[in-house]
This record gives structure tokens, sequence and C-alpha cells, in this order.
């Protein structure tokens, strides 16, 4: 009833989690100045986070602050507030000429000191036996330093053996981290249409197979339609779960980029692969496609919109399977509900498929806002 203002004992991971999602839930629901300002605000935090700046981010920084002192107004006018005197806000105006004086503000909060606080003293002293505990703790550091650096001696001696195959690698060198071991192997393909809810699975996978010159059953030369092809297998290793070490990538063209909505990651037997020409052996996604972003952003949030792209004439939305490693981020999506109230219905487990327009996160890690800016 009373928003987030009223919270206490709030942690600051806990308000950075809150300001990930907030312009999302504001979007087409409150009054365009309080977005725009919300908005500006935000992108200043995200850009004063930058770890490193040219006269072109400092421009945009500066740029960020004038419109949030632009539509500051709106929330006096709603009553929200009664003046904007306020220090913290003041501070704001210097943050351009002192990154110029002294570089970059990375650092100069507490967090990282907060984690090598644990690391270092607290980790150590209770290695300790509490009772003359400095000297103790300096040689148990002294100790895991050694470790450490063995550790990576080891790591480097040993790269050139340590191949695994079950980490597929970008161009690029970023890492696609999955189980060691296939956690749903020899899942039937009838069965994974059932549970992923993906009927069009086994048709895209014909489709894929064909582009690839793996076709299961040519005829005499004949391309026949590929719901009349039967495919060589009938069971997939399935795997749920992937985690993507993401690089710094900045610049991320929305024009030529697509959203996907990841349904199945899997490998192909090797039964398959192992005596068929052209099978691909690497993993593979069967995804769902969304459309393209618009060339615009909303005019208040700068929220790019996508929707679900679906077949002309069917209604069916449109898939595909492609290499696990033609996956370039992994990106947020806010349902789209404009100015009318959220379906209670919606959770994140069903609003996928309930919704069918939404808006793209960039708030949701400072490299996502440097990718899609």
């Amino acid at each position: 009833k009373n928003g987030f203002t009223i919270l206490s004992n709030v942690s600051g991971p806990e308000r950075k989690q809150m300001a990930k999602l907030l312009l999302g839930i504001m979007a087409g629901a409150a009054p365009k100045d309080v977005i725009r300002c919300c908005r500006a605000l935000l992108d200043f935090t995200f850009i004063a986070q930058y770890a490193s700046h040219s006269e072109e981010t400092l421009k945009y920084l500066d740029d960020a602050l004038q419109t949030f002192h632009q539509h500051k107004e709106i929330f006096v006018t709603l009553g929200i507030r009664e003046h904007f005197k306020i220090p913290k806000l003041h501070s704001l105006l210097h943050f351009s000429s002192s990154i110029r004086l002294f570089g970059s503000t990375d650092n100069y909060n507490t967090e990282m000191f907060e984690r090598l606080h644990i690391d270092f003293a607290k980790d150590a002293y209770r290695a300790s036996n509490h009772r003359d505990e400095r000297p103790q703790m300096l040689q148990w550091l002294e100790r895991r330093e050694k470790i450490d650096a063995f550790d990576g001696y080891l790591q480097w001696k040993n790269a050139s053996e340590r191949g695994n195959h079950s980490t597929p690698k970008t161009k690029d060198g970023r890492p696609f981290l999955l189980a060691k071991h296939c956690p749903f192997p020899n899942q039937s393909i009838s069965d994974i249409e059932e549970s992923h809810e993906s009927p069009w699975f086994s048709y895209y996978l014909k489709s894929y197979l064909r582009q690839c010159g793996a076709e299961a059953h040519p005829q005499g030369g004949r391309r026949r339609p590929l719901q009349d092809i039967d495919l060589a297998f009938d069971r997939v290793n399935v795997w749920t779960y992937i985690r993507m070490r993401h690089a710094d990538i900045q610049g991320l063209d929305m024009e030529t980029s697509r959203v996907g909505r990841v349904r199945i990651i899997f490998t192909l037997p090797t039964s398959f692969t192992n005596f068929v020409k052209h099978a691909p052996t690497e993993h593979l996604v069967y995804v769902e496609w969304f459309t393209r972003p618009c060339s615009e952003p909303d005019e208040a949030s700068l929220l790019y919109e996508v929707k679900k792209q679906r077949e002309t004439g069917t209604g069916e939305i449109v898939g595909e399977i492609i290499k696990l490693t033609d996956i370039r981020h992994s990106i947020q999506l806010f349902p789209k509900c404009g100015s009318k109230p959220i379906n209670k219905a919606w959770t994140s487990a069903t609003v996928l498929d309930q919704c069918e327009s939404f808006y793209i996160n960039n708030m949701g890690s400072l490299r996502t806002y440097q990718s899609v800016y």
C-alpha cells in the first residue's frame, strides 16, 4: 500500500535489488515526469559506477543529473515531498569533477572491504585458539597465500591437460558452466515436448538437422516436407540449468540482436553423431523467439519493448534450434502492464506464458546496463 519507502533495516544489497525492478514496475503506471526523473537518477547511479570514464561518459553522467533536476518538481506537485534540500543530492553535482581529479568511483565504498574483513579477519580469527590470536591470524593468512599461489601454479602447469568438453566456450572465451554429468540423459523427445511445453521441438530439430546437412532420412535426393521426416533417434540428453559468465560486452546493437526464451538445452545422442556426417556434437538450445526490439525505446522509461513472435497463419510462437555458443547475454524481461493493474495470476513461473508484451530490463546489473544502453 505505502510502497518500499517505509521499510526499515534494509541492507545495501537489498536496496540494489529493489532499484533493478523499480523502472519496470513504474513503466506505464506512473506519470511520465515521475518515470523520467527516476530513470535519470538510475542512469546517474549506473554511469557513476563505470570502472573507467571518458569525457563522453562524464557528459552522460551530467546529462542524467540535469534531467533529474528538470523533472524532480513533479514529486513536490504530487505532494510526495516538500523540498529537495538534501545534502546527498547536492553531492551528486561534484561527481564528474571528482572523477576527473581522482579517477573512477569503484572501491570508494565499503563493499569490497567488508568482504575482505570476512576473508582476512573473521575467518582467520576462527582458525586461532582465541588467545594471543594476532600472530596466529598472520600465520594463517601467510599459509593461505602460499596455498593460493601454489594452486595458481598447478592450474597454469596443467592447463593443457584440463580440457573439459562439457563446458563449451564462446568465440570470445566466455565459458558456459554446465553440470559435468548430464542430469537427464536419454530423455524421450515426446516426453520433453510435453514436460517443457514445447510441442514444436521435434519439428525445429528436423529443420536444424536439414540445415546442417545431417538430415536423418533423405529419399533419393528429394527433399520432403519436415512433418514427413522421421528422426533417426527418439531420445536426447537434456540439461536444465546453465550459468553464464558474461564478458564485459559494451555497445550491444539492439537492432541486430534478438531476444529468445530458452526452452531446452540438449545434446544429440552419440549413436547418431558418431555415424552421421555433419551431425552437431556441441550443446544445442531450443529457443522461442520474441520480435526484434523496437528501434526506439519507450519515451519515458527508455526501455525497449519486445513481443512474442508468432506465425502469421497458425499463431504459434516461432522457434529455432541454435548453438549454445550463439547466446551472447542473459536478460530479464518485465511484463508490460501499462496503466492496468498487474494480473494477480502472473508469477515468475507463468508470466512468460501468459503475457504477450515485455520490456527489456537493462538495469539488472552494471554489465547489462553497459550492454543494452
